[in-house]
Formats: structure tokens, C-alpha cells, sequence
């Protein structure tokens, strides 16, 4: 699941693992405000409870994303400020890509085995 220009990085990673026969699922997660004010039934389609192997993709800090992945699932975030440089070697350097975001993927649904 990811917000912003995250998604085009997990909706990468989404059709990667998809076409590798992996069940995955690309959540769009723009205002968590009105996803939390949609009704339980609604919130359990988009993210179901039974599936627990759950990455988030955040650009900015892990903060709020733990409530959404759960205690069995990752996030991909800045753990601090004030890195600069070209996008493409920051994004490399903080794992931002997509070998990365699989590479996360699979390792948990490994353990979950």
C-alpha cells in the first residue's frame, strides 16, 4: 500500500509479483481520515484481516503506517531527515525500488510459510 507518488512504485511491484504468481493486492491509500470513516465491512474488503503480510511504501517517516500493516507487516520509510541529491540515488539508497519492494515482499511471505 503506498500514498502519492509512492503508488506508481507499488503498482510496479503489484503487477511484478502478480505476473510471478504471487496473490497481490495494490492499495491506494490517499486520506487515511476517510478511510478510517468508512464502515468496518468496507475497510475489511480493502485490507482483510486474514491477510497479514502487509508493506507499506512511505517517502516520509513510518509514522501512522503501523495501524494499517499490522504487527506482522513492514514498511518501506525515511527513518530520519535531511538527505539531498539526485532523486534516482536517493530513492536507491533508501530503498525506494522496485527490487527492493519486492525483495521486502517476498521475504515476508517466506517467513509466513
Amino acid at each position: 500500500m503506498a500514498t502519492g507518488s509512492e503508488v506508481s512504485l507499488a503498482a510496479q511491484a503489484h503487477e511484478r509479483l502478480t505476473a510471478a504468481g504471487v496473490r497481490s493486492q495494490l492499495v491506494s491509500m490517499p486520506c487515511w481520515s476517510l478511510f478510517e470513516r468508512q464502515d468496518e465491512a468496507y475497510r475489511a474488503t480493502v485490507l482483510p484481516p486474514s491477510c497479514t503480510a502487509r508493506l507499506a511504501i512511505e517517502m516520509a517517516g513510518p509514522f501512522g503506517w503501523d495501524r494499517y500493516v499490522g504487527p506482522q507487516g513492514r514498511t518501506i520509510t525515511m527513518g530520519h531527515f535531511g538527505a539531498s541529491g539526485p532523486i534516482g540515488g536517493l530513492q536507491e539508497k533508501f530503498g525506494f525500488t522496485l527490487g527492493n519492494v519486492i525483495s521486502v515482499a517476498e521475504a515476508m511471505l517466506e517467513e509466513g510459510k
